[in-house]
């Protein structure tokens, strides 16, 4: 008889070695290190170029507005569209907003950026939430789940400190636009390679009932198409 130690073992063995586990915590991370890092750093990154705090203030209140926005049309979309696909929109759609806010000369487009910014702004927690839920087993959720959480909480502490680490090298805030822009990209690019909806019971997506701390009852979805 397996003790719980190597039982648990080889759950992860299992699940780790599973290319979805990766390419879902690398586009969380990559998109909370950029999304969070603008936001930590926005006031000092628009006084660099001489707007003033005010105008900051504003864009990150219409930013947190427009997440409202995000996670409750994401939520409508991933019920009707193959929810990788909605999360690459939602990651162009913030880089596009961090291009509109390094480049912007005027208000008007700052508020834009913001807002596009924003619609990521919690809308990759509920990503992640309905992404694990339909790659994994319904007992691996909850652990997979706080593994994500702790790839997107560390993504964005990583984001806000690059930001600082840049900017103190020499290179101002600038260029921290275009790394963050890059990371946005690389992470709707790693949503792309996601396969479709697998059956849970497949040789691919392991199970393992005899888990001691899950049910040996798993449910399985009965469609698997994308």
């Amino acid at each position: 008889m397996q003790s719980g130690d190597s039982k648990g073992m080889e759950f992860w063995g299992a699940h780790l070695k599973d290319r979805c586990f990766w390419l879902i915590m690398g586009a969380v991370a990559g998109n909370s290190a950029a999304v969070l890092g603008i936001a930590a750093n926005l006031m000092s990154m628009l006084s660099e170029r001489g707007f003033a705090p005010g105008l900051a203030a504003w864009a990150l209140s219409i930013a947190g507005l427009s997440s409202w926005v995000g996670r409750f049309g994401s939520g409508l979309m991933m019920d009707r569209v193959f929810a990788p696909w909605v999360g690459v929109g939602l990651f162009v759609l913030a880089a596009m907003g961090a291009a509109l806010i390094a480049v912007g000369g005027n208000a008007a487009s700052i508020f834009a950026g913001a807002a596009l910014l924003g619609l990521c702004l919690g809308a990759e927690a509920d990503l992640l939430a309905y992404l694990v839920g339909r790659y994994f087993p319904i007992g691996a959720v909850s652990r997979i789940l706080g593994i994500g959480y702790v790839a997107w909480s560390w993504g964005g502490g990583i984001g806000a400190w690059l930001a600082n680490f840049i900017y103190r090298f020499g290179a101002g805030y600038g260029l921290s636009y275009f790394v963050f822009i890059a990371l946005l990209l690389a992470s709707a690019g790693l949503l792309m390679a996601l396969p479709s909806y697998p059956r849970l019971s497949s040789r691919d997506r392991p199970e393992l009932p005899d888990d001691p701390w899950i049910s040996s009852a798993v449910i399985e979805p009965k469609h698997a198409g994308g």
